[in-house]
């Protein structure tokens, strides 16, 4: 342990007193809050492009808006409006008052899109020049047509009625994030922070072994009376440690820019594999060379659960898949613990096979001292 701790500190003092290793350990963190800040700049921007006008909406109303009820204003000018904008026409339903908070309930199970809730006799006390009624209209932010919906219907009740007060002391939203962020999030997350990671293993690596063997120094340190595994172990504990806390400013980056967002970030298997290539090669340049096709393979992972449903349990043993599976489910609000431990399971078990095979490419002399 003595040797393994005078590797470590030596791997550690020269990581965090290098300017140039500091930008390219805390630069993924940095680029992960500018990326995702203006992602959700924009994201309001693309709002239509989610809509499916073939949808047919539900909209629960309930009947306390007149002494005498029959078809509400509001039902025919929704209905009309809709079917203007080329939309199918609603489904409408009526509901007594006392099953508004039972109906609530049914709007966050995701049962319907829209609850309307008028005051008693609303559609009398309009025409009142000193009653203002209030209408509350809830919907769900889970759901993006829930939303589409939230939104025009607050034109429609505004073209339909006048003197009337709307949502007042209510949060009309009943869900408790954004379906269309959830969306967009599940489908970009996984693919900055996976590549962003692996750039971070890819410029300490390098440096730590590679480099080493290109300046002759590590030549020397394998004359010395240190055994081979301790210097494989304490530079992979210095190397872990530094992704760690790398990997630790990225989640603070997207913790900032989503304060919404919960999610775990893994640095395990990025950085096995680049330590591995970078302990095969013999210099910088031949590592860089070895790793870089490993940045578009993990692109590739990073996607695949946008495409391929992944969520059966054979998944958590794939490497890079199981990772980027577990991030989106988080942010979709559908992640499963099975799943998520035995990801985290699976990247300890490879982990340690890939340290296994560094220590062996450390004992073996045609790689160590190859030119």
């Amino acid at each position: 342990m003595k040797h393994i701790f005078a590797v470590f500190k030596k791997e550690m003092k020269r990581f965090f007193t290098d300017k140039r290793m500091l930008i390219s350990l805390f630069l993924p963190g940095i680029l992960i809050f500018v990326l995702y800040t203006v992602m959700g700049k924009v994201m309001t921007n693309v709002e239509d492009s989610f809509i499916d006008k073939e949808y047919k909406y539900k909209i629960v109303l309930t009947d306390n808006y007149s002494s005498t009820p029959s078809h509400s204003i509001l039902e025919t000018t929704i209905k009309n409006t809709l079917v203007s904008l080329e939309y199918e026409e609603p489904e409408i339903s009526y509901i007594s008052k006392d099953k508004v908070n039972e109906y609530k309930e049914k709007l966050v199970a995701k049962e319907f899109d829209s609850l309307i809730v008028f005051d008693d006799l609303f559609e009398e006390k309009i025409f009142s020049a000193t009653s203002h009624p209030d209408i509350k209209i809830f919907y769900n932010s889970e759901m993006s047509n829930s939303e589409n919906l939230y939104q025009m219907l607050l034109t429609i009740v505004d073209g339909t009625y006048r003197n009337y007060s709307i949502n007042i002391n209510t949060n009309p939203n009943v869900g408790e994030a954004s379906a269309l962020g959830k969306q967009v999030m599940s489908f970009i997350f996984p693919m900055i922070t996976m590549s962003l990671l692996f750039s971070t293993a890819m410029s300490i690596c390098p440096e730590s072994i590679a480099g080493e063997k290109e300046r002759g120094t590590l030549a020397s340190i394998l004359i010395s009376p240190i055994k081979r595994s301790e210097l494989a172990i304490g530079k992979i504990l210095a190397l872990s440690l530094t992704g760690l806390a790398s990997g630790l400013v990225s989640a603070l980056g997207v913790i900032f820019s989503i304060p919404s967002l919960m999610g775990g970030l893994t640095v395990s298997i990025p950085l096995g594999l680049a330590t591995l290539g970078s302990t095969y090669a013999k210099s910088i340049k031949e590592a860089s060379a070895l790793l870089g096709p490993l940045i578009g393979l993990v692109l590739v992972f990073a996607i695949i659960p946008v495409f391929v449903d992944c969520t059966s349990i054979g998944f958590a043993f794939i490497p890079f898949i199981n990772v980027c599976q577990a991030m989106s489910s988080v942010l979709k609000g559908t992640s499963s613990l099975p799943f998520i431990g035995l990801s985290i399971l699976a990247n300890f078990l490879y982990s340690g096979l890939m340290i296994f095979g560094i220590v062996k490419l450390f004992n073996n002399e045609s790689i160590m001292f190859k030119a």
